[in-house]
């Protein structure tokens, strides 16, 4: 009896040692997979603390116009009308940031005023105010408007769409020429740092107000998103 005891300990000794060590990893494999899981959580936090870490609105539409007054391209009205939504509590100042060369003048926006004029890495910053703090969620729409003097003068021209907000909103852009002098030849690039190819999607011809105009028109724009619509005239 004894040594049938004696045998059976002997027996159930290592099974238990096998028993122990599976149970230790099998815990360690859930605690490992849960480290792992809440890993994975802190990273996404971060990427979208980083992502709308900069930014009070996200862009819903937009809708540019560039409307070429004369000829030699020495005045061109400029229109910017943004939906917007405010992403962040109380905000109540909103930019608009693009490149061009020549001048601007006579800038307005219909929704607020104009708070301050910069430029920073060789782009022009328009910072302005609603005039009221604007809440979470909440929607607004702001029109600018203002005058380029001596930005379109050359044969080869070209207008830069580049998305700086957050959101995935619409882009229409609209360039209108003047009778006198109409586009030979145009083409929209997609442009990533120094590389451009051709884009899927081209401006279309169109005729807005007896003006020739190409209508470049983006269903979803995102961040960092560019193009170039560039044209010969």
């Amino acid at each position: 009896m004894n040594k049938a005891l004696n045998f059976l300990t002997i027996i159930s000794l290592p099974i238990s040692i096998i028993s122990g060590v599976y149970t230790i990893f099998s815990d360690f494999e859930l605690i490992f997979s849960v480290i792992l899981f809440l890993i994975a959580l802190t990273l996404i936090g971060i990427l979208l603390f980083k992502n709308k870490g900069n930014f009070s609105f996200e862009v819903l539409e937009q809708d540019v116009i560039l409307d070429i007054i004369d000829n030699r391209g020495e005045l061109v009205k400029y229109k910017s009308a943004k939906k917007l939504r405010c992403i962040r509590k109380h905000e109540d100042e909103y930019i608009y940031s693009f490149s061009t060369s020549g001048y601007i003048d006579s800038i307005e926006v219909d929704n607020g005023f104009v708070k301050e004029i910069k430029k920073e890495d060789g782009r022009i910053q328009i910072i302005t105010t609603f005039g009221k703090p604007i809440n979470k969620n909440e929607e607004i729409k702001q029109t600018l408007t203002c005058n380029f003097n001596n930005s379109f003068t050359g044969e080869n021209e070209l207008w830069t769409l580049k998305r700086n907000d957050l959101g995935n909103g619409s882009c229409n852009l609209t360039i209108l020429f003047p009778s006198e002098r109409l586009y030979k030849a145009f083409r929209a690039y997609k442009t990533n740092g120094h590389s451009k190819k051709v884009s899927k999607i081209q401006p279309k011809e169109q005729t807005i107000q007896s003006k020739s105009a190409l209508n470049f028109y983006l269903r979803k724009f995102k961040l960092h998103d560019e193009y170039k619509v560039k044209w010969t005239w």
